[in-house]
């Protein structure tokens, strides 16, 4: 937590999940646009997020006055303050539940301590993750104090609060949410359950239809239609190793839930623990599935990590096994966990490498100064990192990334994929290239760079170098300058 503290401040443009494309949705509200655009026009930009997130970091950069250009390190920073202190809140609530259910305060400590080595750098990026995954832990704690402790109003009130707010943060934690709920019927078999499965639906239902009224045609379609990616080749693709590198992490908590319902069951009768144990296993198939969705990483765990948690804290107290040997075996799989961090490069800091980044990010700014020229006459620029876009969002900056998602990954990342949206047609968006609507492209002057433009983007061709970008333009201008 003290390295993710210090990071809070760095000048990367991308500490984790692509933070950039986060922080222009967050410029496009400075601007007073729409957050959700027409996904077949300029600029091309869709908000495939829930829009809460989003409002709470643009609010807040209007209270201190951020200016959308000049500022943007600072509308990184209070993004990661931002998922910093709904990190914390989540924290908190898997305190407070390990705390009311097991008496040890050490190993309630250690718990703590795995949860916070099984989330990765996403929940502290500037990105809604951390906020979803906040509000469904606290929805985790009031069902379960409803459905197994109190029945009480005041639980299910909250219950369903943080179930809608973890929709309105990130929409993904629907799939959760109704599975969990959809288990607890079934084990339950109780018409109270029923009720409240209706009420969540219809609380959903009215949630969207006001984000409809409230940001219009757009805010669904780019939700949901525009959220559909599929992979061509899913042998070939960097998604298999992210989906066996989690399993390779979580496998003890997958060996504890089958452990669990083959014979725990027999022994004891403690529905919430099979709860939490089939709830784990089907949101491990899930969670694994969506793994394979184009740009997905360990993020699409989080709700299996909140579960599994709270399924441990269960387990244990279920158990009865001595606070020396929970410890103990708890010790070793956070080593393991430890030793899968250090692969990610989660809790790192290299203050030399953050002089640089701040070198760079200067860097960013020569650059801008040196493009505006090419700018003027509302001419359109693409740059195939999106990195940059950022600092030049007062122009014509091309976005549509979630066309191509695999040109994005492969120009950032170098890890080859073929992704498309299921549902939507790029033609549109790809004729601005072939008829050459775009008047340039902008790319790192990079062995990746050119082969993207060489095989993506034919008709152009390399113009002029700034800084540590090459320009291009189409064929025609190019022979005509």
């Amino acid at each position: 937590m003290i390295i993710r503290f210090f990071l809070i401040f760095s000048y990367s443009v991308d500490l984790d999940g692509a933070e950039f494309t986060f922080v222009h949705y967050i410029q496009q509200l400075l601007k007073g646009e729409p957050l959700y655009q027409d996904p077949q026009s300029f600029p091309y930009s869709i908000t495939i997020y829930t829009p809460l997130y989003l409002h709470i970091i643009e609010l807040t950069c209007r209270i201190f006055s951020i200016n959308y250009i000049t500022d943007i390190h600072w509308i990184f920073v209070i993004g990661r303050i931002i998922s910093y202190l709904f990190t914390i809140l989540g924290l908190t609530y898997i305190f407070l539940f390990a705390r009311k259910q097991l008496k040890h305060l050490p190993v309630v400590l250690f718990i703590c301590l795995t949860y916070l080595l099984l989330i990765t750098g996403h929940s502290y990026a500037v990105r809604p993750d951390c906020m979803k995954l906040s509000f469904f832990i606290l929805f985790l704690y009031y069902f379960y104090e409803w459905v197994f402790e109190s029945n009480s109003v005041k639980s299910k009130f909250f219950s369903l609060l943080f179930a809608i707010i973890s929709v309105i943060s990130k929409q993904d934690a629907i799939i959760y949410l109704l599975l969990i709920q959809g288990i607890t019927l079934i084990i339950t078999k109780e018409i109270r359950v029923v009720k409240y499965i209706l009420n969540f639906i219809v609380y959903l239902l009215i949630m969207m239809v006001l984000l409809h009224f409230i940001y219009g045609p757009y805010c669904i379609i780019s939700l949901f239609i525009y959220n559909l990616q599929g992979i061509a080749n899913y042998q070939n693709s960097y998604n298999i190793l992210i989906a066996g590198f989690n399993t390779f992490r979580l496998l003890p908590f997958y060996i504890l839930f089958i452990y669990t319902l083959i014979y725990l069951k027999r022994k004891r009768n403690s529905r919430s623990l099979i709860l939490f144990s089939i709830t784990g296993i089907l949101a491990s198939i899930l969670s694994t599935f969506f793994l394979f969705r184009p740009g997905s990483y360990l993020n699409y765990t989080f709700e299996l990590i909140a579960i599994s948690i709270y399924f441990l804290i269960l387990f244990i107290k279920e158990a009865k096994l001595t606070s020396n040997k929970i410890i103990l075996r708890i010790s070793i799989y956070i080593v393991l966990i430890f030793m899968t961090n250090h692969i990610l490069n989660i809790y790192t800091i290299n203050f030399e490498k953050e002089k640089e980044l701040k070198n760079k990010f200067s860097e960013y700014y020569k650059i801008r100064e040196e493009l505006i020229p090419l700018l003027e006459n509302k001419n359109t620029i693409y740059n195939v990192e999106l990195q940059h876009s950022i600092f030049i969002a007062d122009y014509n900056v091309i976005y549509g990334q979630e066309f191509h998602l695999d040109r994005l990954i492969y120009a950032l990342l170098g890890l080859k994929s073929e992704s498309k949206l299921i549902c939507v047609s790029s033609n549109n968006y790809d004729s601005l290239f072939y008829n050459g609507k775009v008047n340039y492209i902008y790319i790192k002057n990079t062995g990746k760079g050119k082969f993207i433009i060489k095989k993506y983007y034919p008709n152009y061709k390399e113009y002029k170098e700034i800084g540590n970008y090459i320009i291009y333009k189409t064929v025609s201008s190019v022979t005509n300058h």
